[in-house]
């Protein structure tokens, strides 16, 4: 009868015979021990304790001893009776059961032998009436998984995607069963197959993806998440290619199910998919059809990216030179999130597709990088910018093209070669769509929370467009500059209330100027900003360091000295009137205060007590 065990002990000085032990125990499944004499056992090494072994078992005098014993490890006993093994420990409710080691010397002498064994073997392993789940198992995760399951797929002894948990099925096996997949699916109730695939999404190649969301067992961009922006790269790359080199399975159905219904676009994910594609390869083309293309498809005019794109280069080709084309652009942009056609927020992924971000900017703002010649380094708000995006890049494919590589192919270049400055005019974008991202919550009505809309009211401003593939002469109010914004719900208490709200242009500020806030206004008429207490041009010169925005005193800098000062080694700002406690500490500190222009700052000690110089 052959048997499994561990080696409970083995060998050992005995004090009795003044000598070593040549024998020992095994423990068996039923808890009981088995003796083990040396002459019986054939491994290369002296049996150790908790070794896995094998053994015929005999019965001498009534009590129990193991025959025949060798080493699980190192010695192939075969798969069958590797697995048979296995099944007594996996049903084994003693506590011999919880003895894993022994499973994974098992474990591991089922894999190597499987390769090995006859195909009549495996049909006994794999027999469907047996526990066929408990033997796939063993053989999840071994070193020469995938290789297994195309063993057993090619006998017949099991089928891959029904058999075996998708959770341990290899990504190279979806890969290579794209078709197998497809119709297994197919098979499957639709709410079924649902379920499946969005288990596994990342493991599926991109044309089973394509053919699930011709068969709409994908229907939203929701539901492919991550995966939508590799379907749009796969088809893109079949536009750029002019191809349709689809895998059999792929072209097939396209033939037979999707073109006599009208075609892939169509479909409600498809067809805006191959529109960006489409919309992207005419812009590139300079093929006046981008703009038709834009306005019939519901899905590009829903992009904020590709509204940009159409309405700048629209612009752009028509002939417009850079002010106008920024001046009527913006008041586009004011319209269309008035009409709450865009929430900048909401589509902020979009915005930043062709305004990058960088690893200077907070989260949700964009690259709008500047170089500085002095030190040879970009800056993105006075800070030095890292992992700069303002660069263009002609060498990768137009579908990824940002803000940046569309204006280099149009051969608007910086106004000095690779030296990016605010004046130019994809600089002076990101930095505007980076406030629109920062003041969209601000220019919400307090009251009733509805977003507040710009005053329009400016002067007319002349223009040319692209409309249906020709050029259009219009007129229009120009919102270079739109700062003012009202409360337009007519229940609401501030309806029609104007409110002033804008950046502030101090160096390194970029505090939010809103006059719900600002109580004080300087003799030129504009309100200190709180973050920096600028003002107007004039107080600029004259009050370097400026206003202060609660009581119009003028502001003072400071620099903390002395060990235990919490404003050593920092600067500080303060109110010098003794009865105003406005105060721009160390951290919060613009880089206006680091200017020469601002003077010497005055030195203060922990206590208080002022440095003169």
């Amino acid at each position: 009868m052959k048997c499994i065990g561990v080696v409970k002990w083995f060998g050992g000085y005995n004090s009795k015979t003044a000598r070593e032990n040549n024998f020992g125990f095994i423990e068996d499944f039923s808890g009981k021990d088995v003796f083990l004499h040396k002459q019986e056992w054939s491994g290369q090494h002296t049996p150790r304790e908790n070794d896995a072994v094998f053994y015929s078992l005999e019965e001498d005098q009534g009590k129990w001893k193991a025959i025949a014993a060798q080493p699980v490890v190192g010695n192939s006993f075969g798969i069958l009776e590797s697995y048979k093994a296995l099944r007594i420990i996996e049903g084994s409710d003693t506590i011999f059961s919880k003895k894993s080691y022994l499973e994974r010397a098992l474990r591991t002498e089922f894999c190597e032998c499987f390769s090995l064994a006859s195909t009549d073997d495996l049909d006994i392993v794999f027999d469907k009436s047996d526990d066929t789940g408990l033997a796939l198992k063993l053989l999840e995760g071994g070193s020469k998984w995938s290789e297994n399951i195309e063993i057993l797929s090619d006998l017949r002894l099991i089928e891959p995607l029904h058999d075996v948990n998708w959770d341990v099925l290899p990504i190279s096996y979806f890969s290579s069963h794209e078709k197998e997949a497809s119709e297994f699916l197919n098979r499957l109730p639709h709410d079924e197959a649902k379920q499946l695939v969005l288990d596994h999404l990342k493991k599926l190649p991109i044309a089973l993806i394509f053919f699930l969301v011709m068969k709409e067992i994908l229907c939203s961009e929701e539901e492919l998440g991550a995966r939508h922006s590799d379907l749009e790269d796969y088809i893109g790359s079949m536009i750029v290619r002019g191809s349709s080199d689809y895998p059999e399975y792929v072209s097939q159905h396209i033939e037979a199910e999707v073109n006599p219904k009208g075609g892939l676009r169509t479909n409600v994910i498809l067809g805006g998919v191959i529109d960006a594609a489409l919309f992207k390869k005419y812009l590139f083309d300079r093929n006046l059809k981008f703009e038709a293309l834009f306005h019939r498809s519901e899905h590009l005019q829903n992009r904020i990216d590709m509204f940009i794109l159409n309405s700048i280069f629209s612009l752009i080709l028509a002939g417009n030179d850079d002010r106008l084309t920024y001046q009527v652009f913006l008041e586009q942009l004011w319209r269309a999130i008035s009409d709450k056609t865009f929430d900048p927020i909401q589509q902020i992924e979009f915005i930043q597709s062709i305004f990058p971000s960088c690893t200077t900017m907070p989260n949700n703002l964009s690259c709008e990088a500047v170089y500085w010649k002095k030190q040879d380094t970009f800056l993105c708000r006075g800070k030095k910018c890292t992992g700069t995006k303002v660069k263009p890049d002609l060498s990768k494919s137009y579908l990824t093209f940002t803000i940046y590589d569309w204006f280099s192919h149009y051969k608007i270049d910086y106004l000095n070669e690779n030296e990016p400055s605010s004046r130019d005019f994809p600089i002076k974008l990101a930095g505007y769509f980076n406030r629109v991202v920062e003041i969209y919550d601000v220019i919400h009505c307090r009251s009733c929370r509805s977003l507040m809309l710009p005053d329009m009211r400016y002067s007319r401003v002349e223009y040319t467009t692209v409309e249906n593939g020709n050029f259009v002469k219009k007129d229009m109010a120009a919102s270079y500059r739109l700062t003012v914004f009202k409360c337009a719900n007519h229940t609401c208490q501030q309806y029609n209330r104007g409110y002033y709200i804008n950046h502030c242009v101090g160096f390194g500020c970029y505090h939010i100027i809103d006059t719900r806030d600002l109580r004080i206004q300087c003799d030129a008429g504009l309100y200190v900003c709180k973050g920096c207490g600028s003002c107007c041009a004039e107080h600029a010169k004259s009050h370097p360091v400026g206003l202060c925005p609660d009581c119009g005193d003028t502001l003072q800098l400071y620099e903390g000295v002395g060990s235990t000062s919490t404003e050593y080694g920092n600067r500080f700002v303060k109110c010098v009137s003794s009865q105003c406690e406005f105060m721009i500490s160390g951290k919060k500190l613009p880089k206006k205060f680091y200017l020469e222009s601002c003077g010497p700052a005055e030195h203060v000690y922990d206590d208080g007590h002022l440095v003169r110089r």
